[in-house]
């Protein structure tokens, strides 16, 4: 639920303008990737 929450908020940010976030992952950087690789499948990019 986290990560697809953080991936919803990441693309709402991207909606309404801002292109650059800093993901907080606690020492998880499998968290961070999976974010990463919503993003990429969602916006169609490298994100």
């Amino acid at each position: 639920a986290g990560i697809a929450y953080a991936t919803d908020q990441i693309i709402d940010l991207y909606a309404n303008g801002i292109t650059h976030v800093h993901v907080y992952s606690m020492n998880k950087p499998d968290v961070a990737a999976q974010i990463k690789n919503n993003l990429s499948d969602i916006l169609g990019k490298d994100a």
